[in-house]
């Protein structure tokens, strides 16, 4: 029976624990991607660092005299837009003021270009606070919002971009409501603008309506595809465009039904480029690397050829190296993430090997369990590709460095750590004995009675397989 076979008949298969993996890191990396985004949602102004404490009474005075058209509009909103920057108990105190939101919108309908900017960016730091504020803005100034985006104005396309995507960082319900009223299509095209931060707010807000798997669909069938790539280039001046841009391919990506458009639109080619590129420029740029590396996993993860295409780019591997040295535990570990789907394929388990790979694959078995988990299944497939890479893996000292994973709290990282104990078992002629000088045996039978059914037949037959077998030829 071929090799593979042998390994894929194993109960919890790594077909089924790669689904069950995929989709357990992408909730989590979404969840810690909406930490990072809700930390850019507020506008800034270029007073905020040094901006005394507002006051609620100031707010509501101070939306009192919007509401009633009097005064200094110029002054007014840019107070308003300091006030939203300071929390949501001062967007509170605008809104407690009647007709206050009717009023700005107001001056965001009015001909005034540069009152027009600063309402959109008040409507922007409100979108940011609660899912209540975002409400709210969607419900007074979506359509307008959608509108300027194909105003032919770039600062206030850029401004509206922004507004919009805090509004989709919220309730589906929102993102619904913002592509029904044409606000994917719009953004699509603002990614062709000239203007980089038009491109880099459309691109912020179409990452946040991607969240949506449906959403991904919508987006992929409008075209976001083509006019993404053209930004997937790495120079001075691009990379929080590149960004933002990997971003939503990240969340395309992670829904498993979009790699073929993926690979044959030139994307994933880009992205290992990309990774080599940044690489040698600065390996521990996090903010292009973490969506750049994560994208690449998540469309290696299902096609057997993707690994391979991605590898034409031969200085991929020894980049993976690099990466692996970072001194950015992140960087680190959303390279395994990466390594992982990649070495899904057997050349590029050899190109893996080539790239010395192994000894620091083998250090990270000793950092936390999140990174051991991800080494564990990058050795489970080296080892399941050839039992030469088996004899290498041994060889380097990568048995005794997996055993303890056997006493893991984790089920995944046991079964991976089992896994991989008997591909060597299996495949190497001293694999048993290293096995034995590393207290693995103890480690065995500690499980031999687990409650998972899946760990404890697993076990069973690594056990029956290569141990106690022999101890009965022995004894006969």
């Amino acid at each position: 029976m071929d090799r593979k076979q042998k390994y894929k008949a194993k109960p919890g298969c790594t077909k089924k624990m790669r689904e069950r993996r995929r989709h357990q890191s992408t909730e989590l990396r979404r969840s810690k991607r909406q930490h990072v985004m809700n930390a850019k949602r507020v506008r800034m102004t270029s007073m905020c660092a040094n901006e005394e404490d507002i006051t609620v009474e100031e707010v509501q005075q101070m939306a009192a005299l919007i509401v009633a058209k009097t005064g200094d509009k110029k002054e007014q909103l840019r107070f308003l837009k300091r006030s939203f920057t300071q929390g949501t108990a001062l967007i509170d105190a605008f809104l407690s003021v009647d007709n206050a939101m009717a009023a700005l919108v107001g001056i965001l309908t009015r001909s005034d270009s540069d009152l027009q900017l600063d309402a959109a960016w008040c409507l922007t730091n409100i979108a940011a606070g609660l899912e209540t504020h975002e409400s709210t803005v969607l419900t007074h100034a979506g359509p307008y919002l959608v509108t300027y985006l194909s105003s032919g104005n770039p600062p206030l396309q850029d401004q509206c971009a922004w507004a919009i995507g805090n509004i989709a960082g919220g309730d589906t319900k929102h993102r619904d409501i913002l592509r029904d009223q044409g606000a994917i299509q719009a953004l699509i095209n603002l990614l062709q603008s000239s203007t980089k931060n038009v491109v880099k707010s459309a691109a912020f807000a179409l990452s946040n309506i991607a969240k949506d798997k449906e959403k991904c669909k919508t987006l992929v069938d409008e075209g976001v595809l083509p006019a993404l790539v053209t930004h997937l280039k790495v120079s001075e001046d691009n990379m929080d465009v590149l960004a933002e841009c990997a971003w939503v391919l990240t969340y395309i990506g992670a829904t498993g039904e979009h790699e073929a458009a993926l690979i044959s639109g030139g994307i994933l080619s880009a992205l290992a480029d990309i990774a080599v590129d940044v690489v040698a420029k600065d390996k521990d740029n996090f903010n292009v690397l973490t969506p750049v590396l994560r994208c690449l996993g998540n469309i290696c993860s299902r096609p057997d050829d993707a690994p391979l295409k991605a590898c034409e780019n031969k200085q991929l591997m020894p980049t993976v190296a690099k990466l692996l040295d970072s001194t950015h535990r992140h960087i680190r570990k959303e390279t395994l993430w990466a390594l992982s789907n990649l070495t899904g394929h057997a050349e590029v388990c050899k190109l893996a090997l080539e790239a010395n790979l192994v000894k620091p694959l083998i250090e990270m078995l000793h950092s936390t369990q999140d990174i051991k988990h991800e080494v564990a299944y990058t050795m489970c497939n080296l080892a399941y590709h050839s039992t030469d890479i088996c004899q290498h893996l041994l060889d380097s000292g990568a048995l005794p460095a997996m055993v303890p994973l056997l006493k893991s709290t984790d089920t995944d990282t046991v079964h991976l750590a089992l896994s991989f104990t008997d591909m060597v078992l299996r495949d190497t002629e001293n694999g048993r004995q290293a096995f034995e000088e590393a207290q693995g045996l103890t480690f065995l039978e500690a499980l031999e009675y687990h409650q998972n059914d899946t760990l404890r037949l697993q076990t069973n037959e690594i056990l029956d397989n290569y141990f106690y077998k022999e101890a009965d030829k022995r004894t006969g």
